[in-house]
């Protein structure tokens, strides 16, 4: 406070102390020194906040550095909490001290303010197999896995011996092995997989246009989540024989796609072996349900998972396998009543197909059931279709057939057809989504 000068008095207000820049106190004539509480002189703000004296009732503010809030700036904001920090969508925060960090997430790159898609098929920083498609996306990739599963071609009562150079180059390359007929599939990648299964056709006989009224393989298709390295068995199955020379004819081949030993998944029924058949007949396809058909003018069908029963008069078909058993043979092969063709195996019995009777007109390999055989002149019932539950046995008279094998299915996302294949041999198709 200086001297008086015509009735007024010269006051300086100064932040300067002999605590706080004691250097800046200089002493003047007719000056006096009048000092009051500085509470910044206390130190009571931290993380190296400003202290600003007055402002409150308590005679000082703290104005707290970036990253800090508290009355006297002691607590760390949480930027990632409170999304206040400016990190990438496609980055995470991680809070620290006062500040945070972005990093970006896996499959993408940048300093984490700024993140950009990696292409893994481009680099090479993927895990496909060698003969799979790498497939980028958005913050990742994907291996486009497609296998075909054919017969081998395997034809007859029996399943293919040997790979051979099938699969060379294909997706399933390297992956599959076979034994007794049943192929065995490593799966390559953990994920969800779509698996279409198609029954083999039923034979057909040397009556006119017969071969347009065989008996159809079902397609059935589900979605599954399998696991690396278990292991799936397919069986695909093989078309009933054809009788050129006379009438009877095999039954088609079931399909079968199993977890493990026993576990099924998908199965798809093949058809029945028709008998001089001179129009179309439903029973004689295989069918979308679990239960065998039971042909036309002929006999049930298995139910259940195991191979058709029932049957009693001779010269009839055998009947079609199932999954856990076989189906019904003549008394020539021990089936007990007239004679008549051989019942096809069950898949747990190994899946053969069942003797004809004469001549070899034999059922496919997956089940299907062998025809009576006849060439020439007389009559013979065909064999029934291979599946889940086996199609029911061919009676021995004109315009009849076996019946189709059943189906299975506890996939999501189904489709099931009964009557798609129209000739020929079974397939598996499995694709990775």
């Amino acid at each position: 406070m200086g001297p008086e000068k015509k009735d007024k008095v010269l006051c300086q207000l100064s932040d300067s102390d002999h605590v706080q820049h004691p250097d800046d106190l200089k002493s003047a004539a007719g000056f006096m020194y009048r000092k009051i509480e500085n509470k910044c002189s206390f130190n009571t703000c931290y993380n190296n906040a400003t202290c600003l004296v007055g402002f409150t009732n308590k005679g000082y503010m703290c104005a707290c550095q970036p990253g800090y809030t508290g009355e006297h700036c002691e607590k760390d904001v949480d930027e990632c909490i409170t999304n206040t920090h400016n990190c990438d969508v496609n980055a995470d925060c991680n809070n620290t001290e006062g500040s945070f960090n972005c990093s970006c997430k896996e499959g993408f790159n940048g300093d984490g303010k700024n993140c950009t898609d990696i292409d893994e098929c481009f680099t090479n920083k993927h895990h496909c197999l060698s003969n799979a498609s790498c497939n980028n996306t958005y913050g990742s990739y994907s291996c486009i896995f497609k296998a075909v599963f054919t017969n081998l071609n395997a034809t007859g009562r029996y399943g293919p011996t040997t790979l051979g150079s099938h699969y060379t180059g294909q997706d399933h390359d390297g992956q599959v092995t076979v034994s007794n007929g049943t192929q065995r599939w490593t799966v390559p990648y953990t994920g969800d997989y779509r698996i279409q299964a198609i029954g083999a056709a039923g034979g057909y006989d040397s009556t006119a246009n017969s071969s347009q009224y065989r008996g159809r393989g079902a397609k059935i298709t589900g979605t599954f989540r399998l696991n690396k390295g278990e292991v799936i068995l397919i069986l695909v199955g093989q078309e009933g024989t054809v009788n050129i020379a006379g009438p009877s004819s095999g039954g088609g081949g079931g399909t079968f796609v199993v977890r493990g030993v026993n576990t099924s998944l998908i199965i798809a029924g093949g058809g029945g072996g028709v008998q001089q058949a001179v129009s179309k007949h439903a029973g004689c396809d295989a069918s979308t349900e679990t239960t065998g058909n039971p042909g036309y003018n002929s006999w049930s069908g298995g139910s259940d998972g195991h191979g058709a029963q029932a049957s009693d008069r001779n010269g009839r078909g055998g009947g079609g396998g199932g999954f856990y058993s076989n189906g019904k043979s003549g008394g020539n092969f021990g089936g007990g009543g007239g004679n008549g063709g051989e019942g096809g195996r069950g898949f747990l019995q190994g899946g053969e197909g069942g003797r004809a009777w004469k001549n070899g007109i034999d059922g496919g390999f997956g089940g299907g059931g062998g025809a009576a055989g006849w060439r020439g002149g007389g009559a013979g019932g065909g064999g029934g279709g291979g599946g889940y539950s086996g199609g029911g046995v061919g009676d021995n008279a004109g315009d009849t057939c076996g019946g189709g094998g059943g189906s299975y299915n506890v996939g999501i996302n189904r489709q099931d057809e009964c009557c798609y294949n129209t000739a020929g041999h079974g397939q598996v198709t499995i694709s990775s989504l």
